[in-house]
């Protein structure tokens, strides 16, 4: 199990798999999406089993999200969309919320590296697997002050914006930050739309609109707004589990190695997640979509 930062992270998955072990890893699995396959393809030979944590799934607001995904609620699914982050202190006057090592590249750092790997999954799983990527990126905050009170100079992007397409022609857009002040419910918010219906969820907290509850929402140019748009959406109750997300991901996978019990996110998942940053870094030098190229053993 290894939950350490991300550099050096294949080297320790490598010496698991030298030593038998069964491979149970955080995301990014690797730097690279040739390095992150290389691994799924040494532990198959191997014979353990592996998985990749995916822990946001398990939390309440976005497991109801998949609950109503699986329950065939919004028809034909048209687009997702994800806006998350957060304003992270510089250091200079607060300290900063995440460790230094996120803001440089030689320690594994960077947004898109981060967060692509959850987005990459989430839009997969509760919407439809993606097939192209264009990105744009950029560095808000080019110094900090690090845990010993040292500045430095940020190398990687704390900023990300995407657009995403999906396989059966819905759309996707994501737009990521470490540099954005909050007015939404959450800080990770997502909304499904599809023709029978629409969903919005946090963290913790899921709402539908069906198409019978759907208001009239068009107002003229000049025109004040006349409905409570919040009152129109219904809350999807609790009734899924709500354990530690980390604990249900390892849970699932003891059962797995144990019992045989089926667990979806294996290593080529993981090679996936590492896939869609690479293509979206990949737009950002070169300017222009880029196709996402199913992996395969």
């Amino acid at each position: 199990m290894d939950c350490a930062n991300t550099a050096g992270r294949p080297d320790r998955v490598r010496k698991a798999i030298a030593a038998g072990k069964h491979i149970h890893i955080e995301k990014p699995t690797a730097p690279t999406v040739d390095e992150a396959m290389d691994l799924a393809r040494a532990a198959h030979a191997a014979g353990v089993k592996h998985g990749v944590i995916q822990d946001k799934l398990y939390l309440p607001g976005f497991a109801k999200l998949l609950f109503v995904k699986n329950a065939g609620f919004f028809g034909r699914i048209l687009s997702v969309r994800i806006d998350a982050g957060s304003w992270i202190f510089d250091g200079t006057t607060q300290p900063s919320q995440r460790s230094s090592w996120n803001y440089q590249r030689a320690q594994g750092g960077g947004l898109a590296l981060d967060m692509m790997a959850h987005w990459r999954y989430m839009v997969d799983r509760l919407a439809a697997p993606v097939i192209g990527v264009c990105a744009s990126m950029s560095t808000a905050i080019p110094e900090r002050v690090d845990e010993q009170g040292k500045r430095y100079k940020v190398d990687v992007e704390d900023t990300v914006h995407a657009l995403l397409r999906l396989e059966g022609g819905a759309v996707g857009i994501i737009n990521n930050s470490w540099a954005t002040r909050l007015k939404r419910d959450d800080t990770m918010m997502v909304q499904i739309d599809g023709t029978l219906g629409s969903a919005v969820a946090g963290r913790f907290r899921c709402f539908t609109q069906g198409a019978v509850n759907t208001p009239d929402a068009f107002f003229g140019g000049g025109a004040r707004a006349t409905v409570d748009f919040h009152a129109q959406w219904q809350e999807v109750p609790d009734t899924l589990p709500t354990a530690n997300p980390f604990r249900q991901c390892w849970e699932a996978f003891l059962r797995h190695t144990a019992e045989d019990a089926l667990y979806v996110p294996d290593l080529v998942e993981g090679a996936k997640a590492v896939q869609l940053a690479d293509l979206a870094y990949r737009s950002v030098a070169e300017g222009r979509w880029m196709d996402v190229p199913t992996l395969k053993l």
